[in-house]
């Protein structure tokens, strides 16, 4: 089957019979696995299942627009719900897996979340919704918990990372930034580190009063967990971040002077927010940007 028809699956652009009978040809490429982080047993009969289970969990989803695949392939719909006054669109497709492969499923997911899609899903064994409104982690985590599903942020386009150095534990990370930029009074809690490097001074202009830190430290098992987690971090909406990373860990600083030293004494890769966004607009939330000169 080629790649490219099954990639229309994941975006409804042919129908069923279509997709499934371009079979005269070598794939273009291998096939994309489901990520590893979707749940399999999660799985809806349709659509308007999906729907339910919105409501069910206190998202008024009304549906705006709902269809069949051709075939017995599965079925799609549109709703929309209220956030705070903002509407958050909700686009469903649930395939039915006598029809449509996990090859087909994965290839789709993995097309919507790649450039120059960038899409945000939320997705289990048999079905994903794209949660439309900014493509940010923001909304699509409350319909990931409302469909127990998995969040899968947008890929971007990023710089290159190096696989090494990796750390056994936050301790001996937390170690080698102190030695490239500093990590004093560390502070360690559910799962992640935070410490003062060299910069740190009482008053930090845009922190909050009661913080007492200035870089906060993350590792993860695996170079794939921390890839997502970076992913993750870079879909949130209206958030500056300027993080380094290598191997299986990332750090988030407040200051990029800072980020920047201690990325090149640690072997490691710099990475902003990648979408160019407008400045006000970074800091609708927090109007302070602490590289911002006087």
């Amino acid at each position: 089957m080629r790649r490219t028809a099954r990639l229309a699956v994941g975006l409804l652009l042919v129908s069923v019979l279509t997709a499934c009978g371009l079979d005269d040809g070598p794939a273009d490429s291998p096939p994309v696995p489901i990520p590893s982080n979707v749940p399999r047993d999660v799985r809806y009969t349709s659509a308007d299942e999906v729907v339910a289970a919105l409501v069910a969990a206190g998202l008024e989803c009304k549906v705006q627009y709902r269809g069949e695949l051709p075939r017995n392939g599965g079925s799609n719909a549109r709703c929309t719900f209220e956030d705070n006054g903002r509407t958050i669109e909700n686009e469903i497709s649930v395939y039915n897996t006598e029809v449509i492969g996990e090859d087909d499923i994965g290839d789709a997911l993995a097309s919507r979340r790649d450039p120059p899609h960038g899409q945000t899903l939320v997705a289990g064994g048999n079905w994903f919704v794209r949660v439309v409104v900014g493509d940010t982690t923001r909304y699509a985590q409350k319909v990931a918990t409302a469909l127990r599903g998995a969040l899968l942020p947008p890929f971007r386009d990023l710089p290159d990372i190096p696989e090494k150095p990796r750390y056994a534990d936050l301790s001996a990370l937390a170690d080698a930034l102190d030695r490239a930029v500093g990590c004093a009074q560390r502070k360690e809690s559910d799962g992640v580190l935070r410490c003062r490097t060299n910069a740190w001074k009482p008053g930090f202009k845009c922190a909050k009063p009661d913080s007492d830190y200035d870089v906060t430290l993350f590792r993860y098992r695996t170079v794939a967990e921390r890839e997502e987690e970076l992913l993750m971090k870079l879909a949130e909406e209206n958030v500056m971040w300027r993080i380094t990373t290598a191997g299986n860990w990332l750090m988030v600083f407040r200051h990029t002077e800072t980020r920047d030293k201690a990325a090149r004494g640690m072997s490691a890769a710099a990475v902003d927010t990648v979408e160019p966004i407008l400045e006000d607009k970074i800091y609708l939330d927090s109007p302070c940007n602490p590289d911002r000169r006087p």
